[in-house]
């Protein structure tokens, strides 16, 4: 290990992200980390399918947008087809009249954008980009691009504490993600096209639940810098970490008394045991890091004094602010946010809800931690309020079952 490196997504991914964003209402699996032409010709196709045949632009046009898009694919396209490609979408995207024709005409118009040199490879070589360097889909949806298959094989062979070793190489909370992740993973997971997908968030988590002790790895010799990590939280803890295994000396300050940030403090004790999450934060610590609890950079200190001490700071100071729904009377008395209420509990504060009635306004899996929640805390009654269908609630299926079970 000798840097770290800041994922920032490029522009392509970007854009593949929207095409899936845009789509994903009308799709049940897809299997990522294929060539992008190919994506984006089975979104025009969807579209056509989809069309109500009213408007010429999307009867008519997108038939040919997608013949274009599949010559391309078969090598038999040539420059002038990538033109006349352009100009077809961005006829459709400016004539159509509903988001179906417009919608499948920016997408071709995004892709030729975002992977040119995708385009240009099959026209002038006959080749795939992305054939020459296939990537694995879960592990391209992973936040922290985590060998899955390779923990998955380890699990698969008894070998736990070897698992949880290749998944601290790029994580080191493998115990609290097994309870809490969203598992993006599985989204992408090619076994979506024979049935459903592998349980990958529930095997890390049964890696584990059955480990004795696994050490952390050796730090490499003292590099004789020292670096401030200002936030207790996962994204410093983490950082704190992988610099502390680089050979430098790390210190930690944090304004609470006890360090975990949200995933302590915004996330409910039944989703994650408290004791899985001290055993991450322990394993972290062991590498030598040292802490400051009870500091509150601003206040205590200053950023120009810890410039003065440490040769770098890293700011993670975390996100406790909840957003907003700026409609009239949301600061009443007896309203407050799910963060606030998350927090009370965590801080060992919580709310007599004995006997009265909550609504959660909200779909998103927060929603459903604080009507879980205020179950917990005696309410009589507690509903869930949403704009749209249950279909549509970007909460976990297991989260909205789970507050379904318990009354909500």
């Amino acid at each position: 290990m000798s840097k770290i490196t800041l994922d920032i997504p490029e522009k392509s991914q970007k854009v593949l992200d929207a095409m899936y964003q845009t789509m994903e209402g009308r799709l049940e699996a897809s299997p990522g980390g294929v060539c992008p032409i190919d994506i984006t010709l089975s979104f025009v196709r969807m579209c056509h399918t989809q069309s109500c045949g009213k408007c010429v632009p999307c009867r008519i046009g997108l038939g040919p947008l997608g013949d274009l898009l599949e010559k391309i694919l078969d090598y038999e396209a040539s420059p002038e087809d990538l033109e006349i490609l352009r100009k077809t979408a961005e006829s459709i995207f400016l004539s159509a009249d509903c988001a179906i024709g417009y919608g499948a005409a920016e997408i071709v118009l995004n892709s030729l954008s975002a992977f040119a040199d995708e385009y240009q490879e099959h026209v002038q070589h006959h080749a795939c980009l992305m054939h020459q360097n296939q990537p694995v889909p879960c592990r391209v949806a992973c936040p922290a691009h985590v060998d899955i298959p390779g923990y998955l094989s380890l699990i698969a062979d008894g070998r736990n504490d070897d698992a949880i070793r290749m998944i601290r190489k790029d994580n080191p909370f493998p115990a609290s993600c097994g309870f809490v992740c969203e598992h993006p993973c599985e989204t992408n997971c090619r076994r979506n096209m024979i049935d459903e997908a592998i349980n990958i968030c529930g095997l890390k988590r049964y890696a584990a639940e059955h480990i004795k002790s696994v050490p952390a790895p050796k730090c490499l010799p003292d590099t004789g810098k020292k670096v401030a990590v200002v936030g207790g939280g996962p994204g410093g803890l983490t950082a704190a970490y992988y610099l502390q295994l680089m050979g430098h000396q790390v210190t930690v300050m944090e304004r609470l008394d006890k360090l975990g940030g949200m995933v302590r403090y915004g996330i409910p004790a039944y989703r994650l045991p408290r004791n899985y999450l001290d055993a991450d934060i322990d394993h972290i610590l062991s590498t030598g890091i040292k802490t400051q609890m009870g500091v509150s950079v601003g206040n205590d200190i200053t950023v120009e004094d810890l410039r003065k001490e440490f040769d770098a700071v890293y700011l993670a100071f975390g996100a406790h602010t909840a957003k907003k729904m700026r409609i009239p009377g949301e600061d009443s008395k007896g309203v407050e946010s799910a963060i606030s209420l998350l927090r009370d509990v965590g801080y060992g504060n919580p709310p007599d809800l004995t006997g009265k009635k909550v609504v959660i306004v909200g779909g998103g899996n927060v929603a459903m931690d604080a009507a879980r929640t205020s179950v917990r805390l005696g309410a009589d009654k507690v509903y869930i309020a949403y704009r749209r269908s249950r279909a549509d609630m970007p909460a976990l299926d297991e989260e909205i079952d789970g507050e379904i079970a318990e009354g909500c």
